[in-house]
Protein backbone atom coordinates (compact mmCIF):
# COMPACT_ATOMS: atom_id res chain seq x y z
CA UNK A 1 0.00 0.00 0.00
CA UNK A 2 3.01 2.59 1.01
CA UNK A 3 4.04 2.09 -2.74
CA UNK A 4 0.95 2.68 -4.71
CA UNK A 5 0.69 6.07 -2.46
CA UNK A 6 4.02 7.12 -3.42
CA UNK A 7 3.11 6.51 -6.95
CA UNK A 8 0.00 7.89 -6.84
CA UNK A 9 1.37 10.92 -5.17
CA UNK A 10 4.36 11.47 -7.86
CA UNK A 11 1.53 11.08 -10.12
CA UNK A 12 0.07 14.28 -8.76
CA UNK A 13 2.77 15.91 -8.48
CA UNK A 14 3.48 15.34 -12.28
CA UNK A 15 0.19 16.35 -13.25
CA UNK A 16 0.37 19.46 -11.59
CA UNK A 17 3.89 20.55 -12.59
CA UNK A 18 2.29 19.57 -16.42
CA UNK A 19 -0.76 21.51 -15.47
CA UNK A 20 1.41 24.35 -14.52
CA UNK A 21 3.34 24.50 -17.97
CA UNK A 22 0.90 24.22 -19.90
CA UNK A 23 -1.65 27.27 -18.49
CA UNK A 24 2.10 28.96 -18.81
CA UNK A 25 1.85 28.22 -22.36
CA UNK A 26 -1.61 29.93 -22.79
CA UNK A 27 0.12 32.95 -20.89
CA UNK A 28 -0.96 32.37 -17.19
CA UNK A 29 1.87 32.68 -15.14
CA UNK A 30 1.23 30.29 -12.02
CA UNK A 31 4.14 29.37 -9.92
CA UNK A 32 6.67 28.68 -12.85
CA UNK A 33 8.65 32.28 -12.36
CA UNK A 34 6.73 34.82 -13.91
CA UNK A 35 5.73 38.35 -12.74
CA UNK A 36 4.48 37.89 -9.39
CA UNK A 37 1.25 40.17 -7.96
CA UNK A 38 1.90 44.15 -8.52
CA UNK A 39 4.92 43.45 -10.63
CA UNK A 40 4.12 44.40 -14.17
CA UNK A 41 6.02 42.57 -17.44
CA UNK A 42 7.01 45.65 -18.75
CA UNK A 43 8.74 46.78 -15.62
CA UNK A 44 10.89 43.96 -15.59
CA UNK A 45 12.49 44.35 -19.13
CA UNK A 46 15.50 47.49 -19.02
CA UNK A 47 15.55 47.82 -22.69
CA UNK A 48 13.43 50.53 -25.15
CA UNK A 49 11.86 50.33 -28.07
CA UNK A 50 15.00 51.87 -29.29
CA UNK A 51 17.07 49.70 -28.11
CA UNK A 52 14.89 46.65 -29.67
CA UNK A 53 15.18 48.23 -33.03
CA UNK A 54 18.59 49.14 -33.14
CA UNK A 55 19.38 45.30 -31.97
CA UNK A 56 16.94 44.30 -34.91
CA UNK A 57 18.96 46.48 -37.56
CA UNK A 58 22.28 45.19 -37.25
CA UNK A 59 20.55 41.49 -37.14
CA UNK A 60 21.72 40.04 -40.32
CA UNK A 61 18.10 37.61 -40.61
CA UNK A 62 15.96 40.33 -40.58
CA UNK A 63 14.74 41.79 -43.61
CA UNK A 64 13.36 44.82 -44.74
CA UNK A 65 9.87 45.49 -45.28
CA UNK A 66 10.43 48.56 -47.97
CA UNK A 67 8.63 48.48 -51.56
CA UNK A 68 12.15 47.80 -53.10
CA UNK A 69 12.11 46.06 -56.23
CA UNK A 70 11.73 42.39 -56.05
CA UNK A 71 12.09 40.11 -58.30
CA UNK A 72 9.53 37.93 -59.65
CA UNK A 73 8.04 35.08 -58.88
CA UNK A 74 8.02 33.52 -62.37
CA UNK A 75 9.35 36.00 -64.80
CA UNK A 76 8.31 34.99 -67.96
CA UNK A 77 10.64 33.05 -70.30
CA UNK A 78 12.34 34.61 -73.24
CA UNK A 79 10.58 33.40 -76.47
CA UNK A 80 13.21 35.36 -78.97
CA UNK A 81 15.13 31.63 -79.63
CA UNK A 82 12.34 28.83 -78.55
CA UNK A 83 8.68 28.48 -77.40
CA UNK A 84 8.05 25.55 -75.03
CA UNK A 85 4.66 24.62 -74.53
CA UNK A 86 3.30 21.87 -72.36
CA UNK A 87 -0.22 20.34 -73.27
CA UNK A 88 -2.27 19.29 -69.90
CA UNK A 89 -5.53 18.06 -70.82
CA UNK A 90 -7.48 20.23 -73.73
CA UNK A 91 -5.27 23.38 -72.50
CA UNK A 92 -1.96 24.75 -72.59
CA UNK A 93 1.14 25.82 -70.41
CA UNK A 94 3.88 28.21 -71.26
CA UNK A 95 7.23 26.50 -70.07
CA UNK A 96 10.88 27.30 -69.20
CA UNK A 97 13.50 26.74 -72.00
CA UNK A 98 15.14 24.60 -69.53
CA UNK A 99 16.01 21.06 -70.22
CA UNK A 100 13.09 20.29 -67.69
CA UNK A 101 10.82 22.78 -68.14
CA UNK A 102 8.96 24.32 -65.57
CA UNK A 103 5.21 25.31 -66.20
CA UNK A 104 4.99 29.13 -66.04
CA UNK A 105 1.13 30.01 -66.95
CA UNK A 106 -1.67 29.33 -69.10
CA UNK A 107 -1.22 30.07 -72.59
CA UNK A 108 -3.52 30.81 -75.47
CA UNK A 109 -3.58 28.73 -78.87
CA UNK A 110 -3.53 32.07 -80.37
CA UNK A 111 -0.80 33.16 -78.16
CA UNK A 112 1.43 30.13 -78.92
CA UNK A 113 0.88 30.89 -82.98
CA UNK A 114 2.13 34.53 -82.48
CA UNK A 115 5.08 33.96 -79.95
CA UNK A 116 5.89 30.98 -82.17
CA UNK A 117 5.93 33.04 -85.82
CA UNK A 118 8.67 35.69 -83.50
CA UNK A 119 10.99 32.93 -82.52
CA UNK A 120 14.09 32.47 -84.17
CA UNK A 121 15.16 29.01 -83.37
CA UNK A 122 18.01 27.86 -81.31
CA UNK A 123 21.39 26.37 -82.23
CA UNK A 124 19.61 22.93 -84.32
CA UNK A 125 16.64 25.32 -85.35
CA UNK A 126 13.87 24.17 -83.23
CA UNK A 127 11.69 27.05 -82.83
CA UNK A 128 8.69 25.35 -80.45
CA UNK A 129 9.43 22.65 -78.42
CA UNK A 130 5.93 21.12 -77.19
CA UNK A 131 5.93 18.49 -74.03
CA UNK A 132 2.32 16.56 -72.76
CA UNK A 133 1.41 15.50 -69.33
CA UNK A 134 0.04 11.98 -68.89
CA UNK A 135 -3.59 14.39 -68.95
CA UNK A 136 -2.96 15.90 -72.30
CA UNK A 137 -5.73 14.92 -74.60
CA UNK A 138 -4.47 13.95 -77.93
CA UNK A 139 -6.93 16.14 -79.30
CA UNK A 140 -5.35 19.18 -78.02
CA UNK A 141 -1.86 17.99 -79.14
CA UNK A 142 -3.22 17.08 -83.17
CA UNK A 143 -4.83 20.82 -82.62
CA UNK A 144 -1.43 22.71 -81.50
CA UNK A 145 0.68 20.83 -84.46
CA UNK A 146 -2.03 21.51 -87.04
CA UNK A 147 -1.98 25.01 -85.79
CA UNK A 148 1.49 25.58 -85.51
CA UNK A 149 1.67 23.92 -89.51
CA UNK A 150 -0.66 26.49 -90.69
CA UNK A 151 1.09 29.12 -89.24
CA UNK A 152 4.13 28.48 -90.93
CA UNK A 153 6.24 26.19 -88.96
CA UNK A 154 7.79 23.26 -90.97
CA UNK A 155 8.07 19.83 -88.98
CA UNK A 156 11.92 20.61 -88.32
CA UNK A 157 10.66 23.93 -86.67
CA UNK A 158 8.61 21.70 -83.96
CA UNK A 159 9.92 19.28 -81.49
CA UNK A 160 7.40 16.85 -80.14
CA UNK A 161 9.00 15.60 -77.01
CA UNK A 162 7.72 11.73 -77.21
CA UNK A 163 8.03 10.79 -73.31
CA UNK A 164 5.00 11.66 -70.74
CA UNK A 165 5.93 15.23 -69.34
CA UNK A 166 6.24 15.45 -65.72
CA UNK A 167 6.93 18.87 -63.90
CA UNK A 168 9.54 18.76 -61.53
CA UNK A 169 9.16 18.53 -57.53
CA UNK A 170 10.06 22.01 -55.93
Amino acid sequence: MAIQRKVFAGGVVALGVGLAFLLRGIGLDIGTGGSGPGESQTETTSKTDGDIMADLSNDPQVIPMSPEKRPEANPLPDTSQLLTVIVEERHYLWGTNDAEPIPVQDIALADIIEKARQTQGNEQGIRVRIFHKGSALPSAENELMAALREAGLSETDIYFEQRVYEPPQS
